[in-house]
């Protein structure tokens, strides 16, 4: 089924320029200034987002990318594991693109860069050098004071920047993992689909676990978190809580807060936006 992206301005949802055809995959720059677009195909193409205009040339065989969240860097991923690291005015790549990359994240306060291969092996680089700095890993707290890793066998660690003193005990079988905007929480979930809430840095669980989560979220206020279940059920709670908001909502298969958490997209599997 081909995929049409339509951008509106709110709260009008007047169009914006014309649709894109074949869109597999968008993201807005934290800026508010541009928009990213990649195809089934994976041709990449930057769009400024008053216009829709294209930003140079499109750029082929991308299978993953992300903004930094200062906006002056994008980094694109290839199906090969080439991770490349450009200038966002230009897409120009900055340095030498690093192979056997699985997957990366920045940290929020842009000034480093987590890359993980398919074995297993995490290194976090210095910004925009991409330097290798001591051991890898796989994800930075928002508040950029903690990290945490998660090996191949699924045992989550807390660990002090730049320290790397462990906190707590590690916690076994998780399969995922998000820290809360505000760097109170930090919400994992198992192989199993079983969710907990934990407060930070004691990791102590919050309330009961919560069972058949496949993907979860945290608004960007910190004051919802949204789970959608393995059979596409969208419940909102109330943070500290985990108390629902309203009734769930079915056949949910997408969604999405809006930055100022006053809004919440969903998309089904026919692809029904609301």
């Amino acid at each position: 089924m081909a995929r049409i992206a339509t951008l509106r301005r709110f709260p009008s949802l007047e169009p914006i320029g014309q649709p894109i055809q074949d869109v597999r995959e968008y993201e807005f720059s934290p800026d508010s200034l541009h928009l990213a677009t990649r195809s089934s195909a994976g041709e990449f193409t930057l769009r400024r987002l008053s216009s829709l205009e294209p930003i140079g040339q499109p750029i082929q065989g991308v299978s993953g990318f992300e903004f930094s969240p200062d906006s002056p860097h994008l980094a694109t991923w290839s199906s090969t594991g080439e991770f490349t690291l450009r200038r966002l005015s230009t897409l120009e790549p900055i340095g030498q693109p690093i192979q056997g990359v699985g997957g990366f994240e920045f940290s929020p306060d842009s000034l480093h860069l987590a890359t993980w291969s398919s074995t297993g092996e995490f290194t976090l680089r210095r910004l925009p050098s991409l330097e290798p700095i001591g051991q890898p890993i796989q994800g930075i707290n928002p508040d950029s004071l903690h990290l945490a890793t998660r090996s191949v066998i699924d045992v989550f660690t807390l660990q002090r920047l730049p320290s790397l003193e462990t906190i707590g005990r590690p916690i076994q079988g998780v399969g995922g993992f998000e820290f809360s905007p505000d760097s109170l929480h930090l919400a994992t979930r198992s192989s199993a689909g079983e969710f907990t809430l934990r407060r930070l840095p004691s990791l102590e669980p919050i309330g009961k676990p919560i069972q058949g989560v496949d993907r979860f979220g945290f608004s960007p206020d910190s004051l919802h978190l949204a789970t959608r279940s393995v059979i596409d059920e969208f419940t909102l709670r109330r943070l500290p809580s985990l108390e629902p908001i309203g009734q769930p909502i079915q056949d949910v298969r997408e969604y999405e807060f809006s930055p100022d958490s006053l809004h919440l997209a969903t998309r089904s599997s026919a692809g029904e936006f609301t």
